[in-house]
């Protein structure tokens, strides 16, 4: 995959909790814009293009995603 795709894996042996993973990773990326997703599928990856897309405009520089506002949803049992 890392031939086709710009993939780095690092793993944590000693660290535990999301929050350090996700800062973690955050010190490994190279990209301009990082996302950060759950890999249960309980994120719609379709919104990842909405959601950068201001950034890219230089509208904001990061930008949030929720299931608690008006219109937000989980999704269960997939």
């Amino acid at each position: 995959m890392a031939n086709e795709y710009p993939v780095r894996v690092s793993v944590r042996k000693n660290e535990r909790g999301l929050a350090t993973a996700v800062m973690a990773g955050f010190e490994l990326a190279r990209g301009d814009i990082c996302v950060v997703m759950d890999a249960d599928l309980s994120h719609p990856v379709e919104k990842v293009p909405e959601m950068v897309k201001p950034i890219l405009k230089s509208d904001c520089d990061a930008t949030v995603g929720t299931r608690y506002i008006e219109g937000g949803a989980a999704i269960i049992g997939l």
